[in-house]
């Protein structure tokens, strides 16, 4: 029996040692948005595999997966120019990075009923966040956006929606959130 399902069997029976481990995953997660310093960032990248596979072997439901990837684009985010966060600056990529490992990770798993539209959903606004990101005037013809997160942004996107019509910049994205909150509001 391979380790991972082994431990999944595991934990199921031990249900107090499946909320431990979550628990201890999320408080990770997190932690490293509020303190976000480069030497965490590969303990960063592994709680957020770790959690989309927890998730992928039925360990944690849909919504934490959710709040999760909202919390990478929003908790302590600033999106004025002027008053950049100190916990999310312009120049601080690895939200991004995290959002892709988990969206690569159990993004595929999103693509039938209300999860499908929740993660619709989610892609609009992490696209906004993504294009603030890349738009913002700290990247310049001197200081390129960094190459590596354009492709793996791109290369997310394509793996969970591939038909989907990539937004080009960061108004079109606010045009498609604001009609998006519009037809929601209406339901």
């Amino acid at each position: 029996m391979p380790f991972p399902s082994f431990f999944t069997e595991y934990m199921k029976k031990t249900e107090h040692v499946a909320i431990q481990v979550v628990d201890g995953v999320l408080e990770d997660i997190r932690l490293g948005m509020e303190v976000n310093h480069p030497k965490f960032n590969q303990r960063r990248v592994s709680c957020a595999k770790y959690l989309g596979e927890l998730y992928n072997y039925r360990l944690v439901e849909s919504s934490v997966i959710f709040k999760t990837l909202y919390s990478f684009i929003t908790f302590g985010v600033s999106y004025d120019d002027n008053t950049p966060s100190p916990l999310d600056p312009p120049e601080h990529l690895f939200r991004v990075r995290l959002t892709c490992v988990i969206l690569e990770t159990c993004g595929q798993y999103f693509d039938k009923g209300s999860s499908k539209k929740k993660l619709d959903c989610f892609l609009l606004y992490f696209q906004k966040y993504y294009l603030y990101k890349k738009m913002n005037p700290i990247y310049n013809d001197d200081r390129p956006f960094p190459i590596d997160v354009k492709n793996l942004f791109q290369d997310t996107m394509e793996t969970i929606r591939p038909k989907t019509k990539l937004i080009k910049d960061h108004e079109e994205a606010l045009k498609a959130i604001e009609d998006l909150e519009k037809r929601l509001n209406q339901s």
